[in-house]
């Protein structure tokens, strides 16, 4: 019976999500891209405590607690196991400005000494520069999110209007390996 080696870094937190099952290298890519940040910090990624969201839309489950390894994320950071948070991207937290400045509120008052860092933000929380950043960046996640679904609208409501297919499951199509589409 082998045992596992515990973990030389097991206050150290790596945070990684990706959004839907058509994306399952994303999270390899945000680990890859990591690991030089978190190794500049000292420390060897492979050592680090990794809570992993797959295919979780941030949309859908915008807070941490709606999440099943966000959610143990945040118990540990509770229980006092974490000082040290690295994520990919803001964007891989939240993609919601309320549930992001809310959570920000939480860590700069209950956890301040809980350092967390993103590829696109690395200062502290709890400070001033900090709180700006990520605002901006939380307000651009979701921008970009709502500009995109609004795009997404806009093409299939165009696409109905002119009786074209608009997804792979549309009642009433069917398509053949030519690739034309066929009422039936």
């Amino acid at each position: 019976m082998s045992q596992t080696q515990p973990k030389k870094h097991p206050n150290v937190a790596i945070y990684l999500r990706n959004s839907s099952k058509k994306q399952p290298e994303s999270v390899d890519v945000q680990r890859a891209f990591m690991d030089n940040m978190i190794r500049v910090a000292g420390f060897d990624p492979a050592e680090c405590v990794e809570y992993i969201d797959r295919d979780t839309s941030a949309k859908q489950k915008p807070a941490f607690t709606d999440r099943a390894q966000g959610k143990c994320l945040m118990a540990d950071i509770e229980a006092g196991k974490i000082d040290f948070l690295f994520g990919f991207k803001i964007d891989r937290f939240f993609r919601r400005v309320e549930q992001g400045s809310a959570w920000m509120n939480l860590m700069s008052s209950k956890y301040p000494h809980v350092k967390v860092q993103t590829s696109d933000c690395n200062t502290a929380l709890n400070t001033a520069a900090g709180r700006r950043m990520w605002f901006l960046t939380l307000f651009m996640a979701e921008d970009e999110n709502e500009v995109r679904s609004e795009r997404t609208d806009a093409g299939n409501q165009f696409k109905r209007e002119n009786c074209e297919k608009t997804s792979h499951a549309v009642f009433g199509w069917s398509e053949y390996d030519t690739g034309e589409m066929n009422l039936t």
